[in-house]
Parts: structure tokens; C-alpha cells; sequence
């Protein structure tokens, strides 16, 4: 049995969906029933279950052999991946499938690398065979930035230099790994760095949507003091905030512009192009 959690957010969506369209007999662990309408499908048992309530995990994990793991980065984001794999220890399962992040390790700047690398660094020494994802940004965030709702939007901005690149990548590709890994019986454990194809800066990628959507969305470069206040003022949290401008500084250090064969060496295709991307999700954007 298959256990799949974060099954109504964009990377365990599309393992969940990947696994019905294979007719694999799984899984989800859900935390609400929000979102969580479309698992009613004859091949998917659903549990509730919360990382916070490790006596909630055991049921959702008896009798599983492998487990996706998906878990927010935030301040309790360790402890709360540490309670699921203690629990998937109890229960015998082999097999751990975790999403985290490019670039994780101890020594980062950035707070979601070091949380990221803490709990990567849990379940390797859990004894079950753990098979790592570190993606880059996602093509996907581009579906988060109203593009398709309300008035035309006509700018972005962050605080990502206009020059860094970056190697985003398309999250079918890591769901493809993750479904892939999740069915494999045996193996060893192993780490994965996940890029796009190619490296591109913020007025590329801009220019590229605009050229979908028919309009012209340009890129602005802010300030990381003004970036953080206007996240703040649109309601992000502190820790959340703080993070993504850590984050950006990162990549502005160069370090997210490298592109590695690891899609194509897990899926037997090159990795899918923003150009890909934009086409098969053209409806979300008009």
C-alpha cells in the first residue's frame, strides 16, 4: 500500500492524480476535508490525519510499504515530518518519499534549506530506504500570482535580481519521480537535485507569459526591505516572509542557475519547458 500526503497541494495533487491514472490502489492522508472532493475515486481510501497528533498517523500508515511525504517548511516543520516518520517506523513501512528543497543543508542561509536538510537528515537515519527530491522554484508559482482573476495585472515584483537565473522547474516532472519511486520495490536511498531545462531570469519568464496571455506583464526588481514589507502588508506571515526573501538571496548568489540530468535520467524524457508548461495550463491563465 501506498501512502500519499498532501494530496490537495500542487506536488501530492499530481502524485495522487498520477497514481489514479495508473489505477494503483493507494492512500491520502488529508488534515481537512477541504479541497479534498476529487480523491473520490474508487482506487483511493482517504484517512484523516494530522503531523501535529502522531496517534492520528499510525492508522493512516498500518499496512503501508511506501509513503510520500510532502510538509511545509515553517518553524515546526521538523518536528512535525520527524512525528510522521517516527510513526511510519512503527508501522514497518520501507519506503519514504520526501519533497524538499534545492540547495538543502546545514550550513544555508536560508531557513527553509537548513529545516529542509534537519528533516531529510532524520529520515536517513530512521533505517527505511529514503528517497530525496530537491526541485528548484517551480514553474507553478506562476498560477499564484492572479494573473487569471480580477483586473490585468501588468507587473510583478520581488527581490530577485533581473539578472539571476534560475532553472525553474515544472512540478508534473517531480510528481513523475516521486510515482516512479513510490512503485519501485528496492533500491538504495538516494538524493535527487530536480531542475527545468534551462536557466532563466524573472523578464524572460515574464516576457514568456505575457506572450501566452497576450498582454504585457513586466518584472520589477525590489529592494529585499521593500519586498519583505509589502509581503507583510499583503498578510504573509513573518517566518513565511522572511524565508522567501532568504530564499531569493540565495539564488541571486548564482546557485540556482545550474541544470542537472536528473529528470531526464528518472523519467526517460528531458525535463518539460516553460514553454510546455504555459501551453498545457493555458486555460488557468485565460
Amino acid at each position: 500500500m501506498i501512502l500519499v500526503t498532501g494530496s490537495t497541494g500542487r506536488i501530492g495533487q499530481d502524485v495522487a492524480f498520477g497514481l489514479v491514472l495508473a489505477d494503483v490502489q493507494f492512500r491520502v492522508l488529508i488534515h481537512n476535508g477541504t479541497g479534498a472532493e476529487w480523491l473520490h475515486w474508487s482506487n483511493i481510501e482517504t484517512m484523516m490525519g494530522d503531523y501535529a497528533k502522531p496517534e492520528t498517523l499510525e492508522p493512516a500508515l498500518d499496512g503501508v510499504t511506501a509513503a510520500f511525504l510532502v510538509c511545509r517548511p515553517g518553524p515546526d516543520g521538523v518536528a512535525l515530518e520527524t512525528n510522521f516518520i517516527d510513526a511510519a517506523v512503527r508501522a514497518g513501512v520501507k519506503h519514504v518519499v520526501k519533497v524538499s528543497i534545492l540547495g538543502a543543508a546545514a550550513d544555508a542561509t536560508c531557513r527553509f534549506q537548513t529545516r529542509h536538510f534537519a528533516a531529510e537528515s532524520v529520515l536517513h537515519s530512521s533505517g527505511m530506504r529514503a528517497t530525496i527530491l530537491r526541485p528548484n522554484l517551480f514553474m507553478q508559482n506562476l498560477l499564484n500570482q492572479g494573473y487569471s482573476v480580477g483586473p490585468p495585472r501588468k507587473q510583478t515584483a520581488t527581490n530577485l535580481d533581473p539578472a539571476t537565473r534560475i532553472s525553474i522547474i515544472d512540478t508534473a516532472d517531480i510528481a513523475e519521480i516521486a510515482i516512479a519511486a513510490l512503485q519501485s520495490e528496492d533500491g538504495p536511498s538516494e538524493t535527487l537535485d530536480l531542475t527545468g531545462p534551462v536557466a532563466m531570469t524573472q523578464p524572460e519568464v515574464y516576457a514568456a507569459l505575457s506572450a501566452h496571455l497576450g498582454r504585457t506583464i513586466e518584472y520589477e526588481h525590489r529592494a529585499a526591505a521593500d519586498h519583505l514589507a509589502e509581503l507583510r502588508e499583503a498578510g504573509v506571515p513573518v517566518d513565511l516572509a522572511e524565508g522567501l526573501i532568504e530564499f531569493h538571496a540565495w539564488q541571486n548568489g548564482g546557485a540556482a542557475a545550474g541544470v542537472t540530468g536528473d529528470v531526464e535520467a528518472k523519467t526517460g524524457h528531458p525535463a518539460r519547458s516553460l514553454d510546455d508548461f504555459l501551453k498545457r495550463l493555458a486555460r488557468k491563465f485565460n
